[in-house]
């Protein structure tokens, strides 16, 4: 399937999520989504899951440097509350994180955190403001117990993150 979308031009993303306990085998783990990672132009790691996928410890900037090399455009490297690297042909800008209203639990935060990032792509924003959406869209996600049912709308994110002022609902 990587295959066919890259052949068709179809831009590919790829958030390693990697749940441990569910691979009996972490070496075959590791070439199965190194081998996915080859295929992205935009990874999502952790520097955890970064670390596993590489086999090392590295510095968010050498993390960076080794996605680049394996061929992956861009590299957003999640770094919790203290916001994002995204690493894009050389151009690196580290955004800052956004604190949590509260923090209930944090699943689907990666996920939101992910879905925030692609939203601005897709509205053509530039890395800074795609990295505000990511950040954002994570920190709303901890609001509440549920995957998804902290994600905001759009007037919301803009809210949460100061671009437009709070509207009287």
């Amino acid at each position: 399937a990587l295959d066919y979308a890259k052949q068709s031009g179809v831009k590919i993303s790829f958030d390693p999520n990697i749940r441990y306990k569910l691979w009996q085998n972490l070496p075959q783990a590791r070439s199965i989504l190194m081998q996915v990672a080859q295929a992205t132009q935009i990874i999502f790691p952790s520097i955890e899951e970064a670390e596993f996928l590489l086999n090392g410890t590295y510095s968010p900037e050498k993390i960076c440097d080794n996605f680049h090399q394996l061929g992956c455009q861009t590299v957003v490297l999640k770094l919790g509350i203290d916001g994002c690297l995204i690493s894009h042909q050389g151009n690196m800008i580290r955004i800052a994180g956004f604190k949590s209203p509260r923090v209930i639990d944090s699943v689907g935060a990666g996920d939101g955190f992910a879905a925030g990032f692609l939203a601005g792509v897709l509205q053509n924003k530039s890395w800074a403001e795609c990295g505000a959406f990511a950040n954002g869209v994570g920190a709303l996600a901890t609001t509440v117990s549920s995957d998804s049912q902290g994600y905001p709308t759009l007037i919301q994110l803009l809210e949460f993150i100061g671009k437009v002022a709070a509207v009287e609902r």
